[in-house]
């Protein structure tokens, strides 16, 4: 589990490796015909669930290294200062689903520790 921060109102960009779910090596994205979302919301995330998604992004630029980066603007970044959580997920073309990492997901205001 990673944790990650962010600085409410300001870009970020984000980047992940999804490997296989025993850590082994990269999932193969671009072959395997695979959308990448990254969720934040203000509890656990489930894959599935559809409501309460704060920010809901999605990437098909994965490449076969298992690389994915997410663009967050300053307006997917406006929220309260606090902790929320995240979750990063793959859907394949056949239709499987794969929650890669999760974690939590804090947003801070400048200049406050």
């Amino acid at each position: 589990m990673v944790n990650l921060q962010v600085y409410r109102g300001e870009d970020q960009t984000i980047t992940f490796t999804i490997t296989e779910p025993d850590g082994s090596t990269a999932i193969l994205l671009d072959s395997r015909g695979a959308t990448v979302y990254f969720v934040v919301s203000n509890t656990l995330p489930q894959t599935t669930a559809t409501g309460g998604k704060l920010i809901n992004k999605n990437s098909t630029d994965g490449n076969n290294s298992g690389v994915v980066s997410f663009t967050l603007d300053n307006s997917d970044t406006d929220l309260e200062p606090k902790l929320y959580y995240y979750e990063v997920y793959v859907v394949f073309e056949d239709g499987d689903i794969y929650s890669a990492e999760v974690g939590r997901f804090w947003v801070r205001r400048r200049g406050v520790q």
